[in-house]
């Protein structure tokens, strides 16, 4: 099985044990990046997850050419 690298719930927790909190002071769109992930999913098919990502890619594309298609009609 296949689980995406991730911090454990120990990461979470400050070097006195405490755990980190957040207010809407701390918040940016961008700030979930440096939160640590806490509850990973585990994948049993590592090639089957890899090749989601490659489909989505090309749903994309096949999705845009049927957009410029009907741009030009």
């Amino acid at each position: 099985m296949t689980a995406i690298q991730g911090h454990s719930r120990a990461d979470s927790r400050t070097a006195k044990g405490q755990s980190r909190t957040s207010s809407a002071a701390d918040w940016s769109p961008t700030s979930w990046r440096s939160r640590p992930a806490l509850q990973m999913p585990v994948y049993p098919d590592a090639a089957v997850l890899a090749n989601t990502d490659e489909d989505a890619g090309l749903q994309a594309q096949v999705e845009k050419l049927f957009r410029d298609r009907a741009e030009l009609a």
